[in-house]
Protein backbone atom coordinates (compact mmCIF):
# COMPACT_ATOMS: atom_id res chain seq x y z
CA UNK A 1 0.00 0.00 0.00
CA UNK A 2 2.95 2.30 0.64
CA UNK A 3 4.04 1.84 -2.96
CA UNK A 4 0.55 2.77 -4.20
CA UNK A 5 0.68 5.98 -2.17
CA UNK A 6 4.12 6.64 -3.62
CA UNK A 7 2.74 6.32 -7.17
CA UNK A 8 -0.07 8.80 -6.41
CA UNK A 9 2.45 11.27 -4.96
CA UNK A 10 4.74 10.78 -7.94
CA UNK A 11 1.95 11.45 -10.42
CA UNK A 12 0.98 14.58 -8.52
CA UNK A 13 4.60 15.75 -8.27
CA UNK A 14 5.15 15.14 -11.98
CA UNK A 15 2.23 17.44 -12.74
CA UNK A 16 3.81 20.16 -10.56
CA UNK A 17 7.35 19.16 -11.40
CA UNK A 18 10.72 20.72 -11.22
CA UNK A 19 13.74 18.87 -12.55
CA UNK A 20 14.87 17.86 -9.04
CA UNK A 21 11.45 16.55 -8.05
CA UNK A 22 11.11 14.74 -11.38
CA UNK A 23 14.47 13.02 -10.94
CA UNK A 24 13.66 11.93 -7.38
CA UNK A 25 10.22 10.70 -8.43
CA UNK A 26 11.58 8.71 -11.37
CA UNK A 27 14.06 7.02 -9.02
CA UNK A 28 11.17 6.19 -6.68
CA UNK A 29 9.13 4.69 -9.52
CA UNK A 30 12.09 2.73 -10.87
CA UNK A 31 12.39 1.07 -7.46
CA UNK A 32 8.93 -0.49 -7.80
CA UNK A 33 8.76 -3.77 -9.77
CA UNK A 34 7.44 -3.19 -13.29
CA UNK A 35 4.30 -5.32 -12.90
CA UNK A 36 3.39 -3.57 -9.63
CA UNK A 37 4.14 -0.15 -11.11
CA UNK A 38 1.89 -0.85 -14.10
CA UNK A 39 -0.94 -2.03 -11.83
CA UNK A 40 -0.65 1.05 -9.60
CA UNK A 41 -0.51 3.41 -12.56
CA UNK A 42 -3.66 1.80 -13.98
CA UNK A 43 -5.32 2.22 -10.58
CA UNK A 44 -4.23 5.87 -10.54
CA UNK A 45 -5.77 6.40 -13.97
CA UNK A 46 -9.10 5.01 -12.79
CA UNK A 47 -9.15 6.78 -9.41
CA UNK A 48 -11.97 9.33 -9.56
CA UNK A 49 -10.84 10.99 -6.33
CA UNK A 50 -7.71 12.47 -7.89
CA UNK A 51 -7.61 15.28 -10.42
CA UNK A 52 -7.74 14.81 -14.15
CA UNK A 53 -4.16 16.06 -14.43
CA UNK A 54 -2.96 13.30 -12.08
CA UNK A 55 -4.85 10.65 -14.07
CA UNK A 56 -3.33 11.97 -17.30
CA UNK A 57 0.16 11.88 -15.78
CA UNK A 58 -0.42 8.29 -14.67
CA UNK A 59 -1.32 7.45 -18.29
CA UNK A 60 1.88 9.11 -19.54
CA UNK A 61 3.98 7.24 -16.98
CA UNK A 62 2.29 3.94 -17.87
CA UNK A 63 3.02 4.58 -21.54
CA UNK A 64 6.68 5.10 -20.61
CA UNK A 65 6.70 1.78 -18.73
CA UNK A 66 5.23 -0.03 -21.71
CA UNK A 67 7.50 1.59 -24.29
CA UNK A 68 10.77 1.69 -22.32
CA UNK A 69 10.47 -1.64 -20.51
CA UNK A 70 8.29 -3.58 -22.92
CA UNK A 71 10.04 -6.96 -22.73
CA UNK A 72 10.13 -6.97 -18.93
CA UNK A 73 6.59 -5.61 -18.71
CA UNK A 74 5.11 -8.01 -21.26
CA UNK A 75 6.76 -11.09 -19.80
CA UNK A 76 5.47 -10.33 -16.32
CA UNK A 77 1.89 -9.27 -17.04
CA UNK A 78 0.90 -11.52 -19.95
CA UNK A 79 -0.15 -15.08 -19.31
CA UNK A 80 0.50 -17.41 -22.23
Amino acid sequence: MEQLASVFVTCNDEVNKTNLVSSIDQTTLDGIPVETRATYLLASMRNATVGEDVRQMAAVLLRRVISNEFDDFYNKVCIT
